[in-house]
């Protein structure tokens, strides 16, 4: 296993994958995901920055968690996070509905394979028959 430091609190802790933090303060960050998460449902018009004033977590979490589609604001501009590709306000994850079908549809187009004809191969299987070769070398023994 590897030994990190956790990027919150500093302590060692083991690291098998995802976020790089302790235990502790991934049992934390979690319970503010929760209150984050009652807020946003008792009050559906809520910006970042009121969820910033009335609990305490950082704007770049809450940026960092709607990015992983975790949290989903009711107004895209409550959200305060922009698509990647064209800067428009979303409500959730990395690119806004219209940049997220270009991208599928450039990425479908270069998956496809080109039209090719194949020719059919004759069958084999009904002349196949096993061939021996003799030792030509037989006085040589």
């Amino acid at each position: 296993m590897e030994v990190r430091n956790c990027r919150i609190c500093g302590n060692l802790f083991n690291y098998v994958m995802g976020a790089q933090h302790c235990p502790l303060c991934k049992a934390n960050l979690d319970k503010v995901f929760e209150q984050v998460k009652e807020f946003l449902y008792e009050n559906k018009g809520a910006t970042i920055a009121q969820v910033c004033q009335n609990i305490d977590v950082s704007k770049r979490q809450i940026e960092q968690w709607v990015r992983e589609e975790r949290l989903t604001f009711a107004t895209a501009e409550g959200s305060g996070v922009t698509c990647k590709r064209c800067a428009k306000p979303i409500m959730s994850g990395t690119y806004c509905e219209s940049c997220k079908t270009r991208v599928i549809g450039n990425l479908n187009s270069a998956y496809k394979t080109p039209n090719v004809v194949v020719k059919e191969t004759p069958n084999y299987a009904s002349r196949a028959k096993m061939r021996f070769l003799e030792n030509q070398n037989k006085g040589d023994k």
